[in-house]
């Protein structure tokens, strides 16, 4: 019995010895603190990763902040507005020197905006800007301050270079000059589309050599190229698009302040703009899209790196 109860005795001691050896526990802790370092790695890596992705979505909003600080600022009529500097006219158009016809529909107008792009699929599906522009004469906007001449608008021509192409796929900058066409056509416009096969009408082939660009061609397509024709727009396609303006269309421009009027001119470093939304709507939504770009992606790259980490953690 006696030694039994020595037993017991020595077993709690080395027990209670074990328990209290320093290091003893040190294991358990360095295992806990190694999980939560490789969940932190992990994570972090992630959030670089996922940020080079948005990283051009972040710019997009980064820019179209900045176009909306720019415009924020600008004085509303001329009355406010000093010679030289930017200003906003909103109010219905008319011609003052005569109508001209669009380039794709050849209808009569005062000022038509238009863009031609090819459809590139050899990195996915895109839309790659080929040349966009106005055409039209002098123009009068009928304001609330009365009549506003519109100088310098004719003829404004865009000829995307390659650098161009890059720079608007990769980064797309809503400050460049005759970004708004973009978003303008995008809204509201005429659209037609040629494919490689198609044979151009002559004014939209000689509108295609102004802008000096080489359309793909052929004359016709394989089998397996008819059916997926069916499916799947072909590469190469061209497509042609417009937004005419009539008398007593309702019209916003955003230019430099002249002695009569407003020019359509770059004035403190802001590009100048036609659309046919008023400066305030204009303003919304370029305010909706950086919140969404710029915040949103900052914000969705955050919780998903952090999400993550979270699952690696044990």
């Amino acid at each position: 019995m006696l030694g039994t109860l020595d037993g017991e005795i020595r077993w709690q001691f080395e027990l209670c010895f074990k328990t209290h050896i320093p290091g003893k526990n040190q294991p358990n802790i360095m295992k806990s603190s190694g999980s939560l370092g490789e969940a932190l790695a992990v994570g972090v890596l992630f959030g670089i990763v996922l940020l080079l992705v948005v990283t051009p979505i972040i710019y997009s909003g980064f820019k179209k902040r900045q176009r909306h600080q720019e415009l924020s600022g600008i004085p509303v009529g001329l009355s406010d507005a000093v010679t030289g500097e930017s200003a906003v006219v909103s109010g219905t158009v008319s011609s003052q020197s005569g109508h001209i016809e669009s380039p794709y529909r050849s209808q009569n107008c005062a000022l038509a905006l238009w863009d031609m792009a090819s459809l590139n699929r050899s990195n996915g599906t895109q839309w790659v800007s080929r040349g966009s522009g106005m055409t039209g004469n002098e123009l009068v906007i009928t304001a609330d301050s009365g009549h506003v001449p519109v100088m310098n608008i004719s003829q404004c021509r865009n000829q995307t270079t390659t650098a161009q192409m890059i720079q608007s796929t990769l980064f797309p900058d809503a400050t460049s000059g005759l970004a708004f066409l973009r978003k303008e056509l995008r809204r509201a416009s005429f659209e037609r589309r040629f494919r490689p096969t198609d044979e151009l009408p002559d004014r939209y082939r000689s509108h295609t050599q102004e802008i000096g660009f080489d359309r793909t061609t052929r004359e016709s397509s394989d089998t397996l190229g008819t059916i997926l024709a069916k499916l799947l727009i072909p590469s190469g396609t061209v497509r042609y698009r417009e937004l005419t303006f009539r008398d007593g269309d309702e019209i916003t421009v955003i230019g430099k302040r002249t002695r009569d009027g407003i020019a359509f001119e770059p004035a403190e470093s802001i590009q100048p703009v036609v659309v046919s939304a008023s400066l305030s709507s204009l303003l919304s939504r370029y305010r909706r899209q950086y919140l969404f770009q710029l915040y949103g992606s900052a914000a969705s790259v955050l919780l998903f790196s952090g999400l993550i980490g979270y699952l690696v953690y044990p």
